[in-house]
């Protein structure tokens, strides 16, 4: 009987101590000057406990690598870079770009980099869904030309809202709309170099809108000066203002070369006044008889000799300009195998394996497309080479024998090949 007794009780003894082990589990125990005491449970915050998510599918996965991508600018090294409707070789071409035009890159796919929309890029809504800048109903395609049959880049919903809406030219039934903000194109990586951050381009855009401006202005102040008489023009503030921007379009080419031209036809029609001046001056003095007016004739033609030549050396530095252009896009191409090599290296590689040619040189002025030289090469009377160069004074040398260091250029199908002169071997 006290033997039962005795384990019962023991059994009791067990569930006591086991009920109050179940009640510690949510308290503090610590252990001081040998006493046991019992601590108020601490309350911990939410915002104390770090929260970790875990994606549901393997397209959550590949959303959380996307997020982590260090977006950045990028620069086109090179003119006609396509940029596709998606990552691959056989996919749409959109558009293509030109050397030096900036883009947004949020992310790489493959050998591709996925790329905001850049500017001038247009795409299409069907325009019974569009009512007041919004769209009315859900899932509408739109479109990357106004035709049913054409690629869809975006899908917008009810109440999303349309920017830079306007009736398309093609086909009245569609809008002419700024891409959403979903839209991505793709370029192939090689095409393009990392300049800066995320937030550069945002800079160069609006340096580049006030680059516009300003060469809308200097086009009016262009107008008004040259409307007026040959000495009331003010040259040097039309010479002023269009230097002034190409200094600072460097990081434009497109709109450097422009306002170079708009600089040399200013030079030009300046020039033009100036010798018709001169010319009705010359015409006056020729009616007096007196032998101050017989000067005056000479120092006149003096200096419409003078306005002629420097109506030549403009228009020798616009071929001179042309020639730099396919220089910069050989180099670009180059650079895209040598990366982070400069211009100097460019020539520096060119010049080790640059060749030697001879022969008479003379002028290849015919106005042609493509040409692949303004001189040309010949040695007893056959046609050794095209050749240009923005190194050498080809002029000085003309009608000349002279021998060439050269280096090969695209001959753009003619029948004899085409150089690049590095320099002339002096005698």
């Amino acid at each position: 009987m006290i033997r039962m007794f005795g384990g019962f009780f023991m059994k009791c003894r067990c569930i006591v101590l086991l009920c109050v082990g179940m009640l510690l589990i949510s308290k503090s125990i610590v252990s001081e000057d040998g006493l046991i005491k019992v601590v108020k449970e601490i309350q911990v915050s939410p915002s104390d406990v770090k929260q970790v998510t875990f994606p549901e599918t393997k397209e959550d996965a590949q959303s959380g690598e996307e997020n982590v991508y260090r977006s950045f600018t990028g620069k086109v090294k090179e003119d006609h870079t396509k940029m596709r409707i998606s990552p691959n070789l056989g996919s749409l071409i959109v558009k293509e770009l030109s050397q030096g035009q900036f883009v947004l890159v949020r992310n790489e796919k493959g050998k591709f980099y996925e790329i905001d929309s850049p500017e001038g890029v247009k795409t299409y809504i069907f325009g019974s869904f569009v009512l007041d800048g919004t769209v009315a109903g859900n899932k509408v395609n739109v479109r990357i030309e106004p035709d049913l049959h054409a690629a869809v880049v975006a899908v917008m919903h009810s109440d999303d809202k349309v920017t830079g809406a306007s009736v398309c030219q093609k086909n009245s039934r569609w809008l002419e709309i700024d891409p959403p903000e979903q839209v991505r194109f793709y370029i192939e990586k090689g095409s393009v170099m990392n300049v800066g951050g995320i937030d550069k381009i945002g800079l160069l855009q609006a340096k580049k809108r006030t680059l516009k401006e300003r060469i809308q202005n200097a086009e009016s102040l262009s107008n008004r000066e040259l409307c007026k008489s040959f000495e009331q023009i003010d040259v040097e503030k039309i010479s002023d203002t269009w230097l002034s921007i190409i200094k600072q379009a460097i990081d434009f080419p497109e709109l450097a070369e422009y306002a170079q031209r708009s600089l040399h036809g200013c030079q030009e029609s300046c020039l033009q006044k100036r010798v018709a001046y001169l010319e009705a001056k010359i015409s006056h003095l020729r009616d007096r008889t007196d032998v101050e007016a017989t000067e005056n004739i000479a120092n006149q033609k003096g200096f419409f000799e003078e306005a002629e030549n420097e109506r030549s050396f403009i228009h020798d530095s616009l071929k001179d300009k042309e020639w730099e252009k396919v220089e910069e896009n050989l180099y670009a191409t180059w650079s895209m195998k040598h990366y982070k090599k400069t211009m100097e290296d460019y020539y520096a590689s060119q010049k080790s394996e640059s060749q030697t040619i001879s022969g008479f040189l003379d002028s290849f002025d015919d106005e042609i497309k493509n040409k692949p030289g303004n001189y040309i090469l010949r040695d007893r009377n056959m046609p050794v080479g095209y050749v240009y160069s923005t190194f050498v004074d080809l002029e000085k040398y003309k009608g000349t024998y002279v021998t060439l260091f050269v280096s090969s250029r695209p001959n753009n199908g003619f029948a004899i090949p085409a150089y690049f002169v590095l320099s002339v071997l002096e005698k």
